[in-house]
């Protein structure tokens, strides 16, 4: 049985992603856990308006490998989010005639031929990072856990689409409803533009219901 643990960093879109993970690995069949010690998926959330942030992410992934190869085996590191440019694998994934080229900017997968590379500029400060994921590119995440676990992980057509993907609600007092995606007015003080990229806004029947 294959379990998960995820840390959140971050704003609160990001909180909302973390609900959309939930929801699509428990429909696929893969159970939360709330200790990291018993998981075999470790998912970390990130956030980039601050480098401290990103060190801690970093600070977080050796202590975790160092006390896995005492504690456990076999965990998968999975990034996601502003600290991710291209959703990627580690090379020992891939076949060794793929050549990096690093993702200085966004970019998205046109399909899941695609998918097959390290060019994230993650990969060299870490190579104990399994997979980086853009969860925009939703309809790929079951397939890269089966090409990683070597199984079949069940893929449902409702995560075709990243705004169409329910969310499981962490708090059930509070429900937090995404409108749009990203953004387009690139202010000065705001990082959004660069770790999320172009404004898609959702139908205002989307919305409603």
């Amino acid at each position: 049985m294959i379990k998960y643990f995820i840390q959140t960093f971050g704003c609160q879109m990001n909180v909302a992603d973390s609900e959309k993970i939930h929801m699509i690995l428990l429909q696929s069949w893969i159970i939360k856990s709330n200790n990291i010690k018993k998981s075999n998926i470790i998912i970390f959330n990130t956030c980039s308006v601050r480098q401290k942030w990103e060190d801690r992410v970093f600070g977080y992934i050796n202590n975790l490998y160092k006390k896995a190869q005492i504690l456990w085996q076999n965990i998968i590191i999975w990034i996601t989010w502003c600290m991710v440019r291209k959703t990627g694998f580690n090379k020992k994934y891939l076949q060794k005639n793929i050549k990096r080229k690093r993702a200085k900017k966004i970019e998205y997968t046109k399909d899941k031929k695609w998918i097959f590379n390290n060019d994230d500029k993650l990969f060299p400060r870490s190579d104990k990072i399994d997979f980086v994921f853009r969860i925009e590119e939703v309809k790929y995440l079951t397939f890269i856990l089966s090409h990683i676990y070597w199984e079949k992980i069940w893929q449902d057509y409702k995560f075709n689409d990243y705004l169409q993907t329910k969310q499981l609600r962490a708090n059930k007092a509070v429900a937090t409803t995404i409108i749009q995606t990203w953004c387009d007015n690139y202010c000065s003080y705001c990082i959004v533009p660069f770790t999320r990229w172009k404004e898609i806004s959702r139908k205002k029947e989307d919305i409603i219901e």
